[in-house]
């Protein structure tokens, strides 16, 4: 975990960033390298190199450092941080594809949205008929 550098500092806001490392980068290429050296030397079939490559850039993106933002605002009253991971983002991006939670989520927006109008729909209808027993 190394130390974050100053973006950008003024009287009113102050923003942080830190990156991977040298030692993280390192870790990405060697172990990378050893799965690609596996499957180009191996005798196996091409499913079994695959696997190997795959394997180790996931191992190797485990041990990848997170890029971290920190922003500081006294004109908006805001403290925001940030954490980026390439293996949490791809996993929570694998995991929403594999259970349809956007799709449920898009569903879900639609029907409250037609309830929505429904509930309009109702409330205009009445007023409608308000308006004309009034007028008998």
């Amino acid at each position: 975990m190394g130390y974050m550098t100053v973006e950008e500092h003024s009287a009113t806001l102050l923003h942080l960033k830190r990156s991977p490392g040298l030692r993280s980068w390192s870790l990405l290429v060697g172990i990378a390298s050893v799965g690609l050296a596996a499957a180009y030397y191996s005798s196996d079939s091409m499913l079994w190199k695959l696997f190997y490559v795959t394997g180790c850039l996931f191992v190797a993106m485990q041990n990848m450092e997170e890029w971290e933002e920190a922003v500081f605002d006294k004109t908006k009253n805001l403290i925001e941080l940030k954490t980026f991971s390439l293996d949490v983002e791809a996993l929570a991006a694998l995991l929403k594809r594999f259970l349809g939670l956007e799709e449920l989520q898009q569903r879900r927006e639609k029907e409250e949205m037609a309830q929505y109008a429904d509930e309009e729909d109702s409330l205009d209808n009445s007023s409608d008929s308000e308006e004309e027993a009034e007028q008998l």
